[in-house]
């Protein structure tokens, strides 16, 4: 039984083309093997591309989409390295700015794919980010200028997000709304926004694990959150014998399984996609053994979606946390002596259709009211 629309009003939101989501393919892959130091031959394409669809295949018929496809970020994420050629001039300039303003630049920048998806996606139905985006890009003197006002405060305005809405342009307070509550947005799914969200914050802050805590402590049973497993602990692979290309594999049917069965109605196709896209960071220990530490995505979802009234019937936020840990990683076969892998994965979710448990939870998990 479906929910009644117009739950929650405000939401600048857009369907999506095709051709602006993030997808996961075999080239992608690769790529992203290559950065941890792995190579494929093209034989292992095909393989590759049989087991992507083999972890979609779970997903078909689920129906909750996402606005917004994210991960927290930190200090690190947004440097020389990791944005285009042409911007690296302003990556001097951020040096004293606020880890919201670095994140704000780093994103529009970015060489990251699922992360540069999202800009694009932004960029491509609306005029005025698009010229900001491509000053940015290019180091242009109009982005100079901006990051000079908002890292010395010029303007008096106190915050990137008030710099940014003295520009009234939409995509790129999306893009500040995301980088002032520290998050990344590393894929496209379904729907993207075109503004801010008023309640992206207060998801957010629901989401957080001490927030969350307290919602369990407070409401107990009658707390609609959900977690897999239910206890809360992680779930954990067997320890086995895997080649890293099957271990990566084991990782993205466990978190595409693991995500799903905490929401309601399940995680769409589209955005199980887009969130197991990139999902390959390199290794925080540098020896022989791979090691991905504990990563995390945080997931803005959105049911019964009305474009023309900007309203939908139910929002939510998703998280999972995972890590995978390999045994002498680069090592061609799985049956070298010593050779095997672990997964971990773990989700909480929780889906509202009615603002008045949003206020309420928000409320109990941080003391004030969303809105």
């Amino acid at each position: 039984m479906g929910f009644p629309i117009g739950s929650f009003d405000d939401m600048y939101v857009r369907k999506t083309a095709e051709g602006e989501r993030t997808k996961a393919t075999p080239e992608g892959f690769v790529r992203q093997l290559e950065t941890i130091g792995l190579t494929c031959p093209e034989t292992e394409k095909e393989k590759l591309r049989g087991n992507i669809d083999k972890v979609l295949e779970g997903s078909a018929g689920y129906t909750t989409e996402s606005y917004a496809i994210t991960q927290p970020a930190s200090q690190q994420d947004f440097s020389a390295g990791s944005v285009v050629a042409g911007a690296r001039d302003l990556v001097s300039s951020l040096s004293s700015a606020d880890l919201a303003t670095r994140l704000f630049i780093g994103q529009l920048a970015s060489t990251e794919p699922g992360t540069r998806d999202f800009v694009d996606a932004l960029a491509n139905h609306d005029s005025a980010t698009h010229d900001f985006v491509a000053q940015v890009r290019e180091s242009r003197p109009e982005a100079l200028d901006f990051v000079g006002r908002v890292v010395n405060d010029e303007d008096s305005l106190g915050s990137l997000q008030s710099y940014v809405d003295a520009l009234e342009v939409g995509g790129l307070a999306v893009v500040a709304q995301l980088s002032e509550l520290g998050l990344s947005a590393v894929a496209t799914g379904t729907w993207i926004p075109y503004d801010r969200i008023k309640y992206t914050q207060c998801l957010q802050n629901i989401q957080a694990p001490a927030g969350w805590k307290k919602l369990e402590d407070t409401l107990g049973s009658s707390f609609l959150g959900k977690r897999e497993p239910k206890t809360g602990e992680w779930w954990s692979s067997d320890k086995k014998p895997y080649t890293s290309g099957e271990a990566f594999v084991r990782l993205f049917t466990e978190v595409a399984y693991r995500a799903s069965a905490t929401v309601s109605g399940g995680l769409a196709k589209t955005e199980t996609e887009a969130e197991l896209a990139n999902r390959i960071k390199p290794s925080t220990i540098p020896d022989s053994d791979y090691n991905s530490g504990d990563q995390s995505m945080v997931i803005f979802l959105a049911s019964g979606v009305d474009e023309e009234k900007k309203e939908v019937a139910g929002i939510g936020v998703l998280t999972v946390v995972y890590n995978i840990y390999i045994k002498d990683y680069r090592k061609k076969t799985k049956n070298d002596s010593d050779r095997w892998s672990t997964t971990k994965v773990r989700a909480r979710c929780v889906q509202l259709t009615d603002p008045d448990d949003l206020n309420n939870y928000h409320r109990i998990a941080t003391g004030s009211p969303c809105f």
